[in-house]
């Protein structure tokens, strides 16, 4: 006869679980792919003394790691947590009575995401206007 653990939570969510299963594999889930894009953002950064031997290729290398990376976190973002983000949002909306018209939820995506890209692109700008420096002191 298997035996089970009273206070284990399932890997797979199911019907029988409680709300308070629930939460806590939301927050699990949400710690560990903070967690593996945290690591996937640092990896190009621990292997580059790696693969500064093949200087040729080391820039599509950092590139691929980094796509790769970035993919998970749109993946992630666009197929799991946004339609669960509009359907607690309508779920409070019934519960609340409250009616909004504006898609607040696709809106933040959006400011996120453009937020993301300026802090990309003005750490891009920077890090070439230091190397311009560094080369022009020689």
């Amino acid at each position: 006869m298997p035996t089970t653990l009273q206070n284990s939570i399932p890997i797979f969510p199911t019907s029988t679980m409680t709300a308070n299963d629930s939460d806590t594999l939301k927050w699990c889930l949400m710690g560990s792919l903070f967690i593996v894009a945290f690591i996937m953002g640092l990896l190009p950064i621990w292997l580059l003394p790696m693969i500064k031997k093949f200087a040729e290729k080391a820039a599509l290398i950092l590139s691929s790691i980094s796509c790769f990376s970035g993919g998970i976190l749109l993946g992630v973002c666009f197929v799991d947590m946004i339609p669960e983000a509009m359907a607690d949002f309508d779920d409070w909306q019934k519960l609340s009575g409250q009616k909004v018209d504006f898609p607040w939820i696709l809106c933040g995506t959006v400011i996120g995401f453009l937020i993301v890209y300026i802090i990309d692109g003005l750490s891009t700008y920077f890090l070439r206007r230091q190397e311009q420096c560094v080369y022009h002191q020689d």
